[in-house]
C-alpha cells in the first residue's frame, strides 16, 4: 500500500522526522542518489531539508514531530550528548533547528531525544 493510501485508510495526521545533531551542526549539503523520489533535495542544506521536509508535509495536511534520533555519527551512548557533541552543543543544534522551524504551523512537537538509556545524577567525563 502506498504511502499517501495508507495515510488515508489509516487516518494518519502526523509523522515523526528523525534527525542528528551533528548533521544539524554541520549543515553540509544533502546528497541524494540519482534514482532518489526526493532528487530536487540534493544539495540543499541540511537544515534546508528539514525545513523542505516539514514544508511539504504541510501541503499534505500532515503535523510532524521533530525527533532526535541520534546526537552523532558515533557508536550511542545512551545519553543525549556524546564526546563530539557536547551539551552545549546540542544547545546550538536546537537552537538552530527552532529558528528554521518555530514558524511551520505543522510542527507540533519534539522528542528532545529518542531513548535516552542511560541518566546518571553524576554522568561520565567525556
Amino acid at each position: 500500500m502506498s504511502r499517501p493510501r495508507a495515510q488515508k485508510t489509516n487516518q494518519f495526521n502526523a509523522i515523526r522526522l528523525s534527525f542528528n545533531h551533528q548533521a544539524v551542526l554541520e549543515n553540509d549539503a544533502v546528497s541524494l542518489p540519482a534514482e532518489s523520489l526526493m532528487s530536487g533535495w540534493d544539495q540543499l542544506p541540511y537544515l534546508g531539508m528539514l525545513v523542505e521536509f516539514v514544508q511539504q508535509a504541510q501541503a499534505k495536511g500532515l503535523l510532524v514531530v521533530i525527533s532526535c534520533g541520534r546526537v552523532s555519527d558515533s557508536i550511542p551512548n545512551g545519553l543525549w550528548y556524546d564526546h563530539s557533541v557536547t551539551e552545549e552543543l546540542v544547545l546550538k543544534s536546537w537552537e538552530s533547528i527552532a529558528s528554521m522551524l518555530c514558524a511551520e504551523w505543522n510542527v507540533i512537537g519534539a522528542d528532545l531525544q529518542n531513548e535516552v538509556t542511560l541518566a546518571l545524577s553524576d554522568p561520565p567525563k567525556m
